[in-house]
């Protein structure tokens, strides 16, 4: 079943160029995976820098592969003190229709 990841991230002030590079390395990580299948990136309306990353991957798993790659925690070492707090992160499996 597929998995929708939604990632939070709240920038601190006047960093935002250099968050967005981190997450265009991190969504060309992503594109080589297996499992991946597509990925967005969403800017509040109500706050412009705060991001909301959307990625989907073909299988639990597949996420948990990307997640656990070293070259993602390389990339996170960049990001993390650029955010004014911490990412948050949803993993959401695809449901049957129910009824």
């Amino acid at each position: 079943m597929a998995v929708k990841v939604m990632v939070k991230r709240v920038p601190k002030p006047g960093v935002w160029a250099n968050m967005n590079m981190v997450l265009r390395e991190m969504r060309l990580l992503g594109l080589s995976q297996p499992g991946y299948i597509s990925g967005e990136t969403m800017l509040s309306a109500a706050d412009r820098g705060t991001t909301l990353v959307i990625s989907t991957w073909g299988h639990i798993n597949d996420w948990k592969a990307y997640e656990a790659l070293p070259e993602r925690k390389e990339l996170l070492d960049k990001l993390e003190p650029l955010l004014a707090e911490p990412a948050i992160v949803e993993v959401w499996i695809e449901s049957p229709v129910i009824g």
